[in-house]
């Protein structure tokens, strides 16, 4: 797989700025909006990487990543938010199925914790562009959405 591409633009960390460290999460929900161009779809396998931990994004029976479409996804963790802001986070696919280009839109990442029932937004990324080995002008199927922080 070639090397993925760094995120570039500003991202957002809004509710969880203020929190501790030490702020337990228990569990994660990511919201990744397809792009609304020709093409846009994927039938790839997608995935998503929080530190070592490694999240497949697929609903069985439904067809995700699809043009102009809005998919969610929740995972159930053990972490603090500084283990969280520390880690590298990546988006993927493995570039197989026909047409495994994808135009990610944008991806937000929630977190919610323990005794709540609300997601609090952690990070919004925002035009993204193309993950595919033949569009411009990456020529990739991976986005670095963070590098890590040191806290």
């Amino acid at each position: 797989m070639p090397k993925p591409i760094k995120y570039k633009l500003k991202t957002y960390e809004r509710i969880t700025q203020n929190k501790p460290v030490n702020q337990k999460i228990v569990a994660i929900a990511v919201t990744i909006t397809t792009g609304n161009v020709p093409k846009a779809g994927t039938d790839a396998n997608v995935r998503l990487l929080i530190g070592a931990k490694r999240f497949d994004l697929d609903y069985a029976g439904y067809n995700d990543f699809e043009r102009g479409d809005t998919d969610t996804y929740y995972f159930k963790t053990n972490m603090t938010l500084g283990e969280l802001r520390k880690s590298y986070i990546e988006l993927s696919h493995d570039n197989t199925g026909s047409g495994p280009g994808w135009y990610v839109a944008n991806v937000i990442l929630q977190v919610q914790y323990p005794n709540s029932f609300y997601m609090a937004l952690y990070k919004r990324w925002g035009n993204i562009g193309w993950l595919a080995k033949d569009e411009p002008p990456y020529y990739t199927t991976a986005v670095e959405l963070q590098q890590g922080e040191e806290i």
